[in-house]
């Protein structure tokens, strides 16, 4: 292990791979250099450096610029675009910290791309291109005005859609985390218990287990209903929420970030007693939809022509369809490319994408059944990353 392995919590050889990937996409796509605004978009940061998110503002404006050559640059803004665009008085207070590969700066060096930015290559890819600011924009055309700012944001993202090797080692550990926490859920569901403390309870074993963050409300998910099988949900309860009953269905999906810094991702279903046949009708139902999708995805397909079948299935089996956003990838954050709802717009599927898998299975006014799933996409077809089986589980406590 080197410096850049304890500075960014990816080993030299990972962090190079990834560079690699963006500078081929540069390649694909004729730029001249690449920049992503908002950095924080779908786990960019984390990509570049291993890390997680966190809620410090100062980087949430920031970008990367990405050279042909030299390192890539990570820089913040703690101000505003103007303020921090560095000009020639500026450039020589400039603070860069790093090495020949990952470089932290102190507002935008673009002037280092006055080398690569020709009239004759005159192509700036921009990640995010829609939400750039339109100080960075007036700037970029001052200074390379023969420029022309192309929209790379989904050839990016498909690119870093396809996991490496070492990132399918460490969404293995964020699945293995989830598949504990489920277990370890079972001894709290029990009569008498209060949905919150439940909740409660499983974020903090998962910290005990190394998932933690600023932001724990966005990385350690717990989302949790419950109500009596074939009744109504339950709403609008005060604070301290529903205590569990004898004949309660109970809906149980788990979000949460490893100390990895990716995320797993698990739903299941548990009753209080005997389950009733329309219970485990709902069950499978939610689980032979998630199946249906997992045993149609492989590399070269339009995964959306599978979650229309999926809802077909679900309304032949007497539910509504889902119309909700279900099927989305994961990684470093929940929901990155490819999504459901972009219509196929990063179709086909590559191997080594990962995605989550989440349809929801419910009659009008009651809770749903998901059977929530993170799938691996593998030369021969999606590969479920859980170790736990799909059974609805009673429990008699």
């Amino acid at each position: 292990m080197d410096l850049n392995d304890m500075k960014t919590g990816l080993t030299r050889d990972e962090l190079m791979t990834r560079i690699d990937t963006a500078r081929r996409v540069m390649r694909e796509n004729d730029l001249s250099v690449m920049i992503i605004v908002k950095r924080t978009l779908e786990g960019y940061d984390s990509w570049f450096t291993g890390n997680m998110r966190t809620e410090t503002p100062w980087h949430i404006n920031g970008g990367i610029v990405i050279l042909p050559e030299g390192p890539v640059q990570m820089t913040t803004v703690r101000r505003s675009y103007l303020t921090d665009l560095i000009d020639d008085e500026l450039r020589k207070e400039r603070v860069k910290k790093g090495d020949d590969l990952l470089v932290t700066c102190h507002g935008y060096d673009y002037m280092d791309m006055v080398p690569y930015v020709t009239p004759e290559h005159n192509r700036i890819g921009v990640v995010h291109l829609s939400q750039i600011r339109a100080d960075l924009h007036q700037y970029l055309m001052e200074h390379f005005p023969y420029a022309e700012l192309v929209d790379v944001t989904l050839k990016m993202a498909e690119a870093k859609a396809v996991k490496s090797k070492a990132l399918i080692d460490d969404m293995y550990v964020a699945a293995d985390l989830v598949d504990k926490l489920m277990i370890m859920a079972r001894s709290e569901i029990r009569v008498g218990s209060l949905e919150k403390d439940i909740a409660s309870d499983i974020r903090y074993r998962a910290s005990l287990m190394g998932s933690s963050g600023q932001l724990r409300r966005q990385q350690q998910i717990v989302r949790l209903t419950s109500a009596q099988q074939g009744g109504p949900s339950v709403k609008d309860l005060m604070f301290p929420g529903r205590a569990l009953e004898y004949g309660d269905r109970i809906n149980l999906c788990l979000q949460f970030i490893s100390y990895r810094n990716t995320f797993g991702s698990l739903g299941r279903c548990f009753t209080l007693g005997k389950a009733t046949d329309e219970t485990r009708h709902g069950w499978e139902t939610a689980a032979g939809a998630t199946n249906l999708i997992i045993e149609q995805l492989r590399p070269g397909i339009d995964f959306i022509g599978a979650l229309h079948d999926a809802n077909e299935f679900i309304s032949k089996n007497g539910f509504e369809e889902d119309m909700t956003t279900w099927a989305y990838g994961v990684g470093y954050v929940l929901g990155e490319q490819p999504y459901s709802f972009t219509n196929g717009a990063l179709a086909p599927l590559k191997e080594g994408m990962t995605l989550v898998i989440a349809p929801k299975v419910r009659h009008k006014g009651e809770d749903p059944f998901c059977c929530m799933e993170t799938v691996l996409i593998t030369k021969d077809g999606a590969k479920r990353m859980s170790a736990l089986s799909q059974d609805l589980l009673e429990i008699y406590v």
